[in-house]
């Protein structure tokens, strides 16, 4: 920040604090990003750089995907789709920490977001985190009752 350089900033305090904890005063403690410009943290990244990981992805470029994913998190930090997608990229990729963590990038963004509470519970499962996943179900499952995967997979 000191270098004038926030959304990189912002980027990085954003990862960190959800690895730190959940609890929101230990996160108040870690950084106050209300300390970053508003206008320079945009919200949406363009429907065509999106479309752009959305078919690297797709094609299978699991790899790039994950590596463009991150360089526009770090001018976009707040669009849901680019985490979403790093997350369900890590998450083939078998790099379940990471996958959680762009999973959880993406909640806090849009924390009503039945699915992604699904594929965080399936990173989590197949670490042998079961708690943890099936919190996830149960919380997709309070968002969209009738979520058959979220079902099939609590059970």
């Amino acid at each position: 920040m000191q270098k004038g350089e926030f959304l990189e900033a912002h980027a990085l305090y954003s990862s960190l604090i959800s690895m730190v904890s959940t609890d929101d005063s230990e996160k108040k403690e870690v950084v106050d990003l209300g300390t970053l410009p508003k206008d320079l943290i945009k919200q949406d990244a363009p429907s065509d750089l999106i479309k752009q990981l959305v078919d690297l992805y797709n094609s299978g470029d699991l790899s790039g995907a994950i590596e463009r994913a991150k360089e526009l998190a770090s001018q976009y930090p707040k669009a849901f789709d680019i985490w979403n997608i790093m997350g369900a990229a890590a998450a083939q990729l078998e790099q379940f920490d990471q996958a959680v963590i762009a999973f959880q990038n993406a909640l806090e963004i849009r924390p009503d977001d039945a699915k992604v509470y699904n594929n965080m519970g399936s990173a989590y499962k197949i670490q042998e985190k079961f708690e943890e996943a099936a919190n996830c179900y149960k919380r997709a499952l309070e968002l969209k009752p009738d979520y058959a995967e979220a079902h099939s997979n609590l059970g």
